[in-house]
């Protein structure tokens, strides 16, 4: 898996979310997804509110989706794509070439 600053990832989350995150990971398990802590699902139920279609741009990127977790993608392209249409932040994008 290419290295990701989780660092930065989870400062970005935070800004656009405006929740305090103790850690964030990108995770590969078959397929691409993010754990964020301390509270993985009711962060992903909030992003998910507040970037309203998230759900529809997680699919048309093949993401299989449940309401409490973080999309998971086929792959971590896929995943930084969904984050950045989400939020309009390329630097998630970005973050895929650097490391």
């Amino acid at each position: 898996m290419k290295n990701v600053d989780h660092e930065l990832l989870r400062e970005l989350l935070s800004r656009h979310t405006g929740q305090e995150l103790s850690d964030v990971k990108v995770v590969r398990a078959g397929r691409y997804w993010i754990d964020v802590k301390p509270d993985h699902g009711g962060f992903w139920e909030s992003f998910k509110k507040r970037f309203d279609p998230s759900l529809e741009k997680a699919l048309r990127l093949d993401a299989l989706t449940e309401k409490r977790y973080c999309p998971t993608f086929p792959s971590i392209q896929q995943l930084f794509t969904w984050l950045t249409e989400c939020t309009g932040d390329k630097t998630f994008l970005f973050m895929l070439f650097v490391g």
